[in-house]
């Protein structure tokens, strides 16, 4: 018997099974059985074979047609976490990074630097909750806070801009929302901005509308940073 995980982001279980039904409807060997858990999704993979080789090859088949469909949200397998994996990458590419943690509260940062040699490539970051420690510290301007609010595209902007060049990291990634359990500015709870900044290309910020509580916001929120990040280091330093 040989089993293998694959991990995904970004994609609900439903929507997963929805997109390869007829894959799971038609298992038997290999089997394909789901797992979830924060806002990740998993599945299990498992074949049976005399040989060891013929069993890997049937994984590799349904792993193949399943990576056809979902690709897109896949990211690593079995015990491989987005931390780990971002860490991996950013030392693969030989980048290094810097986080403003205003929602998140370090939550990132303390994750990425759990990972053994993470030190190769985090460089530092700030913890920017309040309005003033962003001005102040990550220059966004008192009239961008007043304006257009710590919750916004703009600040999400300037805060990765900005703790790029502090840091002189990079990629610069910023994290700021509300995560409840009160609306905050006139924004409903779940609402996230993720602004990420690297000196090739123009500042890219992600608004999403995330659902649950407080502390399933901020993890997600953070793996939502990997998972980004990730993309970014595949699609912008290949090779």
């Amino acid at each position: 018997i040989e089993s293998r995980v694959l991990r995904f982001f970004g994609i609900g279980e439903s929507q997963l099974e929805t997109d390869i039904e007829d894959l799971i409807d038609q298992q038997s060997n290999p089997t394909i059985a789901p797992l979830a858990g924060d806002g990740e999704v998993a599945l299990r993979l498992t074949a049976k074979h005399h040989s060891e080789i013929e069993a890997k090859k049937l994984l590799d088949k349904t792993e193949q047609a399943i990576l056809e469909r979902v690709g897109h949200y896949f990211y690593g397998y079995n015990d491989e976490t987005l931390f780990k994996k971002t860490v991996k990458m950013l030392k693969e590419k030989k980048k290094t990074i810097a986080a403003a943690e205003s929602l998140t509260g370090g939550l990132f940062l303390t994750e990425l630097t759990a990972i053994p040699g993470a030190s190769q490539v985090v460089r530092g970051g700030v913890v920017c909750y309040a309005n003033e420690v962003k001005e102040k510290v990550l220059h966004v301007p008192a009239s961008v806070l007043t304006t257009d609010g710590a919750v916004s595209e703009r600040c999400a902007q300037l805060l990765a801009e900005n703790v790029r060049t502090l840091c002189h990291a990079d990629i610069g990634i910023s994290f700021t929302g509300v995560a409840g359990p009160d609306p905050l500015e006139g924004k409903p709870v779940g609402t996230v901005y993720i602004g990420i900044s690297t000196p090739e290309n123009e500042t890219e910020v992600y608004a999403l509308a995330l659902p649950g509580q407080r502390d399933a916001i901020r993890i997600r929120t953070a793996k939502y940073g990997c998972s980004i990040i990730l993309k970014k280091l595949a699609a912008a330093y290949e090779g």
